[in-house]
């Protein structure tokens, strides 16, 4: 089991969520579940 965050810009998302779905999975139950949700603040 893997868990993969990422910070990107809203116009990003669709093409990243793509590439993720298609590279990103290991032929295993629950594969392909990715949430995306909007970020309003980054605080370093």
């Amino acid at each position: 089991m893997a868990k993969l965050g990422l910070l990107c810009k809203k116009e990003d998302v669709e093409t990243i969520v793509k590439l993720v779905h298609e590279y990103g999975g290991a032929g295993e139950k629950g594969d392909g579940i990715i949430y995306v949700s909007e970020v309003e603040r980054v605080g370093l």
